[in-house]
């Protein structure tokens, strides 16, 4: 239940961590505030949820998309724990019809297969090819998509701030603490990749730039960060740009220069920044 103090107690009286929670604070006469339940923000979760995981029988009826994730190092297993999906053909929007969906869940503290997802990235493939005999390119708007963004962000929400949302945190924390570090990358696959091969202290940002409200979030876990965006200019340029920022909240924070290539590629061949 936990590798600190609540989850000790919880164990030694065989209750949840809840319980725990309110039992030490009556013991250290401390008054716990009322959690505040939005049942419109519960119902939003509720129905991104499920949207997430009809994507995901989507993806398991297309042996072709199956085959583009195990390409790429994402197994069965993978498929499940990350929420991964794909946008139907037929859905009513084609910029998002064939789209691989990465499902974003909100931070479940001792049971991450209870929480809720909150938002979806729909990426491209990069096979374009397999896209174009797919889709009819003499349709404009579908030959747009092909050459359109490479992911597609579920917007802005009362539930969903991507400014403020660290992806895989709800399946790193523990291992930041352990490791006393936490490691940034860009990408989804960066963070699914990185934990099948044993970094699991890894999140990502997203793809945006690293705010201040990420900084805040990775300070309540860690006092140490290696930034690890893409090795290309505009990756180099945004690691030096949060430097300050780091050191404003006090946190220790070390760069590593991939030298032009992706996180996964570098992970894939080996690198363990664990021994640094």
């Amino acid at each position: 239940k936990g590798n600190d103090v609540l989850g000790w107690y919880a164990n030694k009286h065989q209750c949840s961590i809840d319980e725990a929670v309110v039992m030490l604070a009556r013991r250290g006469g401390i008054t716990l505030k009322e959690k505040v339940v939005d049942p419109e923000a519960e119902r939003f979760k509720t129905q991104v949820t499920d949207q997430n995981r009809a994507f995901y029988h989507a993806l398991m009826q297309d042996k072709d998309a199956l085959a583009y994730l195990h390409n790429r190092g994402i197994e069965h297993e993978d498929i499940g724990k990350w929420r991964i999906g794909m946008v139907p053909w037929d859905w009513k929007d084609q910029r998002y019809a064939g789209r691989i969906v990465f499902g974003m869940a909100e931070l479940h503290w001792w049971e991450p297969a209870k929480a809720k997802t909150i938002a979806m990235a729909y990426r491209a493939r990069e096979e374009r090819d397999y896209l174009l005999h797919r889709i009819d390119v003499n349709d404009e708007k579908k030959r747009n998509y092909i050459m359109g963004a490479k992911y597609l962000n579920d917007p802005t929400s009362k539930i969903y701030e991507k400014s403020q949302y660290l992806y895989g945190l709800n399946e790193a924390v523990t291992h930041i603490r352990k490791e006393k570090c936490a490691i940034v990358v860009e990408g989804y696959t960066d963070v699914i990749g990185a934990h099948k091969n044993g970094l699991q202290n890894v999140v990502a940002c997203c793809g945006t730039a690293i705010t201040e409200s990420h900084i805040e979030i990775l300070k309540r876990y860690t006092d140490r960060v290696f930034m690890w965006l893409d090795g290309d200019a505009a990756g180099m340029k945004n690691m030096r740009r949060v430097i300050p920022l780091f050191l404003k909240h006090g946190i220790n924070v070390m760069i590593v220069n991939s030298y032009g290539q992706d996180p996964s590629e570098m992970i894939e061949a080996g690198v363990d920044l664990r021994l640094y």
